[in-house]
C-alpha cells in the first residue's frame, strides 16, 4: 500500500529524489559538481524535464502539443477532478488553478486568440 501512495506523489525526477533522499535536485547539484564535474552534471540535468509552466499549457495537462479537443477536454476534466480543492485525497487549490489556466489558454490558442 505504501508503494501506491508514494506513486501519487511522484510527478518528476525532482519529486523522486525528494522521496528517496529528502533533498531536491537544486540541493544536490553543488555536491554533484564537486564529485563528478560540471560538464557531466550539466549533461545529466539537461535530460531532466523541467516542471511544467503555463508557457506550455499542454505539458501542464500532460498531453502532446496539438492534441484534439476531445483529448484536451478529457485531460482537463481528469486533472480538475483530481486536484479540485473539495477532493480530500488529492485536492490542491494551487495545482487546480494552474490546470484551469492551462486549459483556458489552450482554448484561446485553438480559437485563434
Amino acid at each position: 500500500m505504501a508503494k501506491k501512495s508514494a506513486m501519487g506523489k511522484i510527478k518528476d525526477m525532482d519529486d523522486m529524489l525528494k522521496l528517496l533522499t529528502g533533498k531536491r535536485i537544486k540541493d544536490v547539484v553543488p555536491r554533484a559538481i564537486e564529485l563528478f564535474g560540471e560538464e557531466l552534471v550539466q549533461r545529466l540535468l539537461k535530460d531532466i524535464p523541467a516542471r511544467p509552466t503555463l508557457d506550455d499549457p499542454y505539458s501542464v495537462l500532460e498531453i502532446r502539443s496539438g492534441a484534439s479537443d476531445f483529448i484536451v477536454q478529457a485531460a482537463y476534466r481528469a486533472m480538475a477532478r483530481k486536484y479540485h480543492p473539495d477532493n480530500l485525497d488529492t485536492g490542491n487549490e494551487e495545482k487546480f488553478k494552474h490546470v484551469t489556466e492551462a486549459y483556458e489558454k489552450i482554448q484561446r490558442i485553438k480559437k485563434g486568440g
